[in-house]
């Protein structure tokens, strides 16, 4: 299996979907009253994200990739040999 193929498998790009959650408790913690707002809120909320909390979800993407890649190696070998 191609390594590229395996980066933008969406089981192993969990930091987007950790980084969304944290924007989106941010962006919904009170009503948006229109499109134009939410632009706002998201621009801001993105802007405002401290590094560590990314580099922390790196992190954690990073251990998260491996074990998958794992898994899939032993499924791999298991039905090769």
């Amino acid at each position: 299996m191609d390594f590229i193929y395996l980066l933008i498998i969406t089981d192993l790009n969990p930091v987007d979907y950790k980084i969304w959650i944290i924007v989106q408790q941010r962006v919904y913690q009170s009503r948006v009253h229109n499109v134009d707002e939410l632009k706002q809120r998201l621009l801001h909320v993105w802007h405002g994200i401290d590094q560590t909390i990314i580099d922390m979800q790196l992190t954690s993407g990073v251990a998260v990739f491996v074990l998958v890649c794992r898994r899939r190696v032993d499924t791999l070998n298991k039905l090769m040999f």
